[in-house]
């Protein structure tokens, strides 16, 4: 919290009285304090606003001097800094590339592995069909028997 130094003030009859700011902002009215807060803090967004309008300016006539004392070096920077981005996109298209591919070769072979298993799983129905039948034709016989 801020400490805030304390004011001092002459009495009526001349005798100095130490006035902190807290106790002289509670003779304000509430509504006053926060309209004159409101257009305090107004005020500094505006200041701030033309700070930075000021500081843009002040970048924009720095590169206009650098420009014309160098001209090529700024183009230079430029085109530089196109490069350098273009370069890592490069790089990351490169990336997404290679991803991509290794997916692919994963997917391929995942897809080899499910096509096995079906074919595997579509001998191991028939061998139970084929069993199922060989049972069914035992008892079949197993009736036979029993009924000689």
């Amino acid at each position: 919290m801020v400490a805030h130094k304390s004011k001092q003030e002459k009495n009526v009859d001349g005798t100095i009285i130490s006035i902190s700011l807290v106790e002289r902002l509670k003779d304000f009215p509430q509504d006053r304090l926060v309209e004159e807060v409101i257009e305090l803090w107004d005020e500094i967004n505006k200041l701030e606003v033309e700070l930075a309008v000021g500081r843009k300016q002040w970048r924009s006539i720095e590169l206009e001097r650098k420009s014309k004392s160098k001209p090529n070096r700024a183009l230079v920077a430029e085109l530089d800094e196109k490069i350098r981005v273009a370069n890592m996109k490069i790089l990351q298209l490169g990336k997404q590339l290679e991803n991509e591919r290794y997916r692919n070769t994963s997917l391929e072979s995942d897809h080899n592995k499910l096509k096995k298993l079906e074919l595997e799983n579509a001998k191991l129905l028939q061998n139970e069909e084929e069993l199922l039948l060989l049972v069914l034709d035992m008892e079949n016989h197993i009736k036979k028997l029993q009924d000689m």
